[in-house]
């Protein structure tokens, strides 16, 4: 049996937000779903309907509500980047490997791991594998270049070179 995409699209939507009301209430402090909610509520409109203290409504406002917010941001452009290089090269098997990037984040990875473990703290892995990243995939762009025109095919080719160098 094959859903419509409205009835999908509704369905996944209605998931969405019943998931992500559910995520305010888990972690280390378990609090009701209905107390959560009403605090939120709260704070939209003003209201003293909670009866959860004040340390708890910070918990639910300060702490999980950013995060559920945050995962929702980052989990739609993650989708929408997926979608346009499943667009780009029109196969729904694309990740990001396909063009190197994994690969060249992986080896800025290991040269801040090895070489700039205290250059920015914590961050120093992270921003290193960003960058080396964000290089790999515009140096894949610049060979799959020529002229005005970008050649897919190449881009294909070279991105799977790339990554090759990059394991190796």
């Amino acid at each position: 049996m094959r859903w419509s995409l409205p009835f999908s699209a509704a369905s996944l939507g209605c998931l969405l937000v019943i998931c992500a009301l559910m995520s305010l209430t888990m972690g280390a402090m378990p609090l009701s779903f209905t107390q959560s909610l009403l605090a939120l509520i709260d704070s939209i409109i003003g209201s003293q309907w909670s009866t959860l203290q004040h340390y708890q409504q910070m918990v639910v406002l300060e702490l999980r509500l950013p995060r559920m917010l945050l995962a929702l941001l980052v989990g739609a452009m993650l989708a929408q980047c997926g979608a346009v290089s499943q667009g780009l090269f029109r196969n729904p098997l694309a990740d990001p490997g396909i063009i190197g990037v994994s690969s060249g984040a992986a080896v800025g990875a290991i040269i801040a791991i090895v070489w700039f473990d205290d250059w920015l703290g914590s961050w120093s892995v992270p921003a290193c594998a960003f960058i080396s990243g964000l290089f790999t995939t515009l140096f894949v762009y610049k060979l799959a270049r020529s002229g005005n025109n970008t050649s897919v095919f190449i881009l294909l080719l070279a991105g799977i070179a790339i990554t090759a160098f990059a394991g190796a």
